[in-house]
């Protein structure tokens, strides 16, 4: 009896002391959950980053890390892909999780450090959400536990879409989500002189975002201006409504004069998905990337977006602004993506850009927040009546017993029978072949910066219509068998150049001319990577590709240099373009169409015939001693000597996001279509370097976007 009684007040007592002490609540949750996470990813690390995508995010780290190809305020051209267009957006540097782990483990992230700390800012940030917007601390505790093992794999794979397991540094820009939805909020609370200071967090946060990863504030962006639109709304007074207004226009003024504006447009306005949306694979008119409510496992899946949006939808009577501000937002943003997928599968399939269920990645830390209310609820509801307790002593009391609860189900998960592959689903690092022996000494530039070729890969050499699909699975199977895929992270892991791209920001520049001289007419191409099959020499010369891979034997005037296996043909081409090539015999083509009708006809030799699209009035002679040598930063550095006037044709894809700096008088030009001519006098002594950022070049692609648009008018 007297133990009962005892244990009964030490209970409240404990529940009271915790209640009272937010802080030291959190941080005993927060230490609970980082063990927890710690052995998960430990046991689960093959699911860490994992499948190709994840691979590619490693190699991304390492590479951008090693060569500097990514500073703090914008991108670099990727050298190491296709013909150095820019770089895939993300910016390591830039990702704490990403930059810190690189520099604790030697460059190369560590998985499960990373995990950790983007698990420590999802979940501060969701607490930090629910005690702004008057939710229960409880209820910030369970929703961020309660994310973080929707989306990351504590118990083998995630239970539901694996988007955080091939790209898990999103869960930044979410929690930079979350912290702006509050700071927005906060401007309708404060006094107007701190205002200045919410106003310098917010314009941190969002241009950290699209610096980082410029992808994500198109994800974000959406729910933002819903959420900001509906408290200027609800603001009762006409100059509160004003000052939010005129602090929102401020806001985007100022991004405008800056230049981010120009500078995100033009990343994502300058691509093949926005100019070919017709000829690509579609591959997303899919109810499956609609919303989570059409994936499996769907007992889950449904029942977390109905209990979130009958909780959002019981907010909508609460007296207080905020929670109803921020549960008409959530509740008509659910629906719009909804409407949002329905417009994409019924009446515009050819659609291109991202899908609902991308932009509904980013609320998913909201479903998890109304789905813990309503839990919370209940738990108080039913304390209540069961044992009449006192609210704060029963949500103390949760507080702790939460995580305590959590280890013992997570012990009891680690010590069953393991079914948990041991092996990355998609190994990193790739294993060094005799190929890849081959090409490093040949064509890498670890430690010779030289640019003495690229490599390409032409797989799928069947005559039945493919698509990128089919060349993945080849791809998969070398790395089954070899531990190397042979195209992508499989040569630049090696410092090896390589003629394939994989990318969002795909020019249409590029796409139609590869298209145009290495696919066959029949196969499908996809928005972020191309399909080609056609090892076509006089182009891959051009390109500055010196070897080539196939599955299968071809014929060729390329020279087999070596067998791998049965399935692995190494081609080396004789000559390729290095940057010696300088013809002087100009032709004036004014489009691309009549551009790539002359290069393609047999009698054109891109060695002494160059396209020009504006006249040259100079005569020129053949340059001598010309070099390309790749420098850290991104930049080239260009060495060559002439008699007179001579034209350069680089293996580089033309932008005006190019500059040539320590030589004024050389000129950079569009030639051949989409490549770069150099145009000099006498000695060549210059580096060219790639940029693009909100404060320099912003509008460099806008500026190719507005080429492009000419060059496809004119005939």
């Amino acid at each position: 009896m007297w133990r009962s009684v005892i244990l009964v007040l030490s209970m409240k007592k404990i529940g009271l002391f915790f209640e009272k002490r937010p802080l030291l609540t959190l941080a005993f949750n927060l230490s609970i959950l980082l063990t927890i996470s710690f052995l998960a990813f430990q046991k689960n690390h093959a699911h860490l980053l994992a499948y190709f995508d994840g691979s590619y995010m490693m190699e991304l780290i390492r590479q951008q890390l090693k060569w500097e190809l990514a500073p703090y305020t914008g991108f670099t051209s990727n050298i190491f892909q296709s013909l150095g267009n820019v770089y895939f957006p993300l910016n390591a540097k830039l990702i704490p999780a990403y930059f810190i782990s690189a520099k604790i483990c030697g460059g190369m992230a560590d998985k499960t450090f990373s995990h950790l700390i983007l698990s420590l800012e999802i979940y501060v940030s969701i607490y930090l959400f629910c005690v702004n917007f008057k939710f229960k601390p409880l209820c910030g505790l369970l929703a961020g536990a309660f994310f973080l093992y929707l989306i990351f794999p504590y118990a083998g794979a995630p239970p539901i879409y694996n988007f955080f397991v091939l790209v898990p540094h999103v869960c930044t820009g979410i929690a930079e989500m979350l912290l702006l939805t509050v700071l927005f909020s906060k401007l309708i609370q404060e006094p107007a002189r701190i205002l200045p200071w919410y106003l310098l967090a917010i314009f941190a946060l969002l241009a950290h975002i699209m610096v980082s990863a410029p992808g994500s504030i198109m994800l974000m962006a959406p729910f933002l201006s819903a959420f900001g639109l509906c408290c200027i709304l609800s603001t009762p007074k006409i100059a509160g409504a004003l000052r939010m207004t005129l602090t929102f226009l401020g806001i985007l003024t100022l991004f405008y004069a800056l230049g981010f504006f120009h500078y995100v447009s033009g990343l994502f306005s300058y691509t093949a998905a926005t100019h070919f949306s017709n000829e690509l694979l579609v591959s997303r008119a899919d109810w499956h990337n609609v919303s989570i409510l059409f994936q499996p496992p769907y007992t889950l899946t449904i029942g977390l977006v109905s209990a979130a949006l009958l909780g959002a939808a019981i907010d909508l009577f609460k007296n207080t602004p905020l929670k109803r501000n921020i549960a008409i937002t959530f509740i008509l943003y659910t629906l719009f993506l909804l409407l949002f997928g329905l417009y994409i599968t019924k009446l515009n399939p050819n659609w291109q850009g991202p899908v609902p269920l991308y932009f509904e990645i980013c609320i998913w830390p909201i479903y998890c927040i109304y789905f813990s209310n309503l839990l919370v609820k209940i738990y108080l509801f039913s304390v209540n009546k069961a044992f009449e307790k006192d609210e704060k002593e029963a949500l103390g009391l949760a507080s702790i017993l939460l995580p305590l609860g959590l280890a013992m189900v997570f012990l009891f998960i680690l010590y069953q029978a393991d079914d948990t592959p041991k092996v990355s689903l998609y190994p990193y690092p790739p294993k060094k072949l005799d190929t890849i022996d081959i090409l490093e000494k040949e064509i890498g530039v670890a430690h010779d910066p030289l640019f003495r070729g690229r490599v390409a890969t032409f797989t799928g050499q069947s005559a039945e219509p493919t698509n990128w699909y089919q060349l993945h699975a080849i791809d998969c199977n070398y790395v089954s068998e070899l531990g190397n895929d042979l195209r992508l992270n499989g040569f630049s892991h090696f410092d090896i150049p390589t003629f394939f791209e994989y990318s969002p920001f795909i020019t249409p520049a590029f796409y139609a001319a590869t298209k145009s001289v290495f696919a066959h007419p029949q196969d499908e191409q996809l928005r972020n990577v191309m399909t080609l099959r056609i090892p076509n020499i006089k182009f891959l010369q051009l390109f500055g590709v010196k070897f080539f891979i196939t599955d299968v034997p071809v014929k060729t005037s390329a020279r087999l240099r070596f067998s791998e296996t049965s399935k692995v043909f190494l081609y080396e081409l004789p000559i390729t373009n290095t940057g010696q090539y300088s013809p002087t015999q100009p032709i004036l083509a004014t489009s691309l169409d009549s551009s790539l009708k002359i290069m393609t006809h047999t009698t054109f030799d891109p060695q002494h015939s160059v396209i020009v699209h504006k006249p040259l009035s100079k005569t020129l002679v053949k340059a001598s001693n010309a070099t390309m040598r790749l420098q850290p930063g991104g930049g080239i550095a260009l060495r060559a000597s002439s008699n007179g006037d001579s034209l350069l044709v680089l293996p580089l894809e033309y932008s005006h996001c190019l500059d040539l700096q320590n030589n004024t008088q050389a000129k950079i030009l569009r030639v051949n279509g989409m490549q770069v001519g150099i145009l000099f006098h006498g000695k060549l002594n210059a580096t060219l370097t790639y940029f693009t950022g909100p404060f320099h070049n912003a509008s460099c692609r806008l500026e190719d976007l507005a080429d492009f648009k000419q060059l496809k008018t004119k005939h």
